[in-house]
């Protein structure tokens, strides 16, 4: 978290000509990283406070045209805020939709893959079994897509496991017991190759 305050420091100390579109993108990403980081400590207000100054910069910036990875990306860390904040669907579908754009597109890099996957496994839990498998295997396929299917990275292989492991309480939820203890096995697996 200092990191990311002394960043805003940084930002907020620049004189205004030298101040653009770019340091507003960059100061909003420290605030959408500290919010996060923020969020997962358990200050929820704080938190919640700066994520909404972000994605009002984030938003204010895509009208004025910045259609950029970076903006999305962080729009997609500033939403992460709201549902470790309060966790639901209605959260997770919007960080789908913010990134599904960026994603499909060629030239869409890992994090945005990543960032992508992990909304889908947050909708996963929240929707009932059978849909909630559906949702964590597009998850998985983003994932192995990212990276983890070949090991090239170890944050898509981490993401690749922690979903698994979603799906495997999906399956649990269905009844498919037999599905859920080879996603459990192959989690294990992972887990034990990465340490």
């Amino acid at each position: 978290a200092n990191l990311e305050r002394k960043a805003l420091d940084y930002y907020d100390s620049l004189p205004a000509s030298l101040r653009n579109a770019d340091t507003e993108r960059h100061r909003a990403m420290a605030e959408a990283r500290l919010a996060l980081i923020i969020a997962k400590q358990g200050d929820k207000a704080e938190a919640q406070e700066i994520a909404a100054k972000a994605l009002g910069t984030f938003e204010q910036l895509r009208r004025q045209g910045d259609q950029s990875e970076e903006n999305v990306y962080g729009s997609g860390i500033a939403l992460q805020t709201e549902w470790w904040n309060s966790p639901g669907r209605a959260t997770a579908q919007r960080g789908i939709d913010l990134l599904k754009p960026a994603f499909m597109s060629p030239q869409c890099s890992n994090r945005v893959r990543l960032l992508y996957a992990e909304f889908l496994d947050y909708l996963s839990h929240g929707q009932d079994p059978e849909q909630g498998v559906q949702t964590a295997e597009e998850a998985l396929a983003v994932e192995a897509s990212a990276g983890a299917s070949d090991w090239s990275n170890l944050t898509a292989v981490c993401a690749y496991a922690d979903t698994a492991d979603s799906e495997a309480r999906e399956w649990m939820g269905v009844g498919r017991l037999d599905n859920a203890k080879r996603l459990e096995e192959q989690t294990l697996s992972y887990a034990q190759k990465i340490l």
